[in-house]
């Protein structure tokens, strides 16, 4: 008897849809802003386990953004978390 995960179809909706930003990110405005928002995520998961070195770098990389790319960086995750949101509407549709 296997676990069915009633939560999967949603993990598999919210990575389609940030493979999709990330391919309209990195063709509006270039793979290095990519580049930036995944380190930026990356070093956010390492740092939010208690990771103090990876905090610190967190701290030190979005400090070093200059205006122009701090809003762009920002604007990316405003639009994962506006995307996730769907995401999770059309699950519990899904669900019901």
């Amino acid at each position: 008897m296997s676990i069915v995960d009633p939560h999967k179809p949603l993990r598999q909706n919210i990575r389609m849809l940030g493979n999709i930003l990330g391919t309209v990110i990195s063709s509006l405005e270039g793979k290095p802003i990519l580049d930036k928002v995944t380190e930026i995520r990356e070093l956010s998961q390492v740092a939010r386990t208690g990771d103090g070195y990876a905090r610190n770098q967190l701290i030190e990389v979005i400090q070093n953004l200059d205006n122009k790319n701090l809003m762009l960086i920002a604007k990316a995750f405003n639009q994962f978390l506006n995307l996730v949101n769907i995401a999770e509407q059309h699950h519990r549709i899904r669900r019901r």
